[in-house]
């Protein structure tokens, strides 16, 4: 290229450090106006009603109420209702593939992010349904730092989900799953319910199925290390999705520092950190989704 052709051209795009900029600043204002749709994230966004209003006091009596059916919660199943294992990630895992467990060809390797993105859109529907009672939980509670401390999420964590929850991005039929409706059930026959308990048990679940979409990615980097001499870098990049050679080397070392390789214990995770290890994960030869 001439080097005049690339004068006023940064490392972003190509695009000149102005229009870059005016480009970041536009984005950055209609991320604002998203934002403020949603109760909390801006300060232009909805709020609950303040203290020392009738309808303040009556909120803040009744988000008191609303931590403290929590606490008791919590107490009462040491700490969620819904429990799971190592063992339901396999299970998962085998029910989306239907049976099949072993993993070897470029064929395979096709299949293995079909898998997970499977898996990763039940995640969606969780996030999407945790999301609306998080907003619901903000107007009464009115700190997302408390229903953070009280849930175990960042406020990354909380405004990724709160957008998200937006109806644009919900099906016909709304945050709809199995075993969403389940949880739901089960939270409204207890004695207490209240959105920031039904936001707990959802996320019990939600991470179990965000788990399980990680065996998905971490077999599919295995297969690609296992692939590597039988074929190009450039078709592996395009059989896994990852597009190109450089995305796909990024992903390997991604997935590699956040769970390790074949065998390490961080690629079947506990529900909670005290929570016993499973078998589940056991080793054996070759690239499967309980190995």
């Amino acid at each position: 290229m001439p080097a005049e052709s690339r004068r006023g051209r940064g490392a972003h795009g190509g695009l000149p450090p102005g229009v870059l900029a005016e480009t970041q600043r536009l984005c950055e204002e209609m991320g604002r106006e998203t934002e403020a749709c949603f109760p909390g994230l801006q300060p232009d966004s909805p709020q609950p009603a303040p203290a020392g209003t009738p309808a303040g006091d009556e909120r803040l009596e009744r988000a008191a109420r609303w931590l403290d059916d929590l606490m008791w919660h919590k107490q009462m199943y040491r700490p969620a209702r819904f429990r799971w294992w190592p063992e339901h990630l396999v299970d998962i895992c085998t029910k989306t593939t239907g049976g099949r467990l072993d993993f070897s060809t470029i064929a395979h390797l096709q299949l293995l992010p079909q898998h997970r993105n499977a898996v990763r859109d039940v995640v969606d529907q969780f996030s999407g349904a945790i999301g609306q009672r998080l907003a619901d939980a903000y107007m009464t509670i009115g700190s997302y730092d408390t229903i953070g401390a009280e849930l175990g999420l960042t406020m990354s964590d909380i405004r990724v989900m709160v957008i998200w929850s937006g109806a644009s991005n919900a099906g016909p039929e709304g945050w709809s799953h199995p075993q969403i409706s389940r949880v739901l059930r089960v939270v409204g026959r207890q004695p207490f319910r209240n959105p920031i308990i039904e936001a707990w048990e959802l996320l019990q679940l939600s991470r179990m199925y965000a788990a399980a979409a990680d065996i998905f990615e971490d077999l599919t980097v295995d297969l690609i290390g296992e692939l590597r001499g039988q074929r190009p870098d450039e078709v592996l990049a395009v059989a896994s999705g990852s597009g190109t050679v450089e995305r796909m080397e990024r992903r390997i070392q991604r997935a590699y520092s956040a769970r390790g390789g074949p065998g390490d214990p961080r690629r079947y995770p506990p529900q909670f950190a005290s929570s016993a290890p499973s078998q589940a994960g056991a080793s054996a030869s070759g690239t499967t989704a309980g190995g």
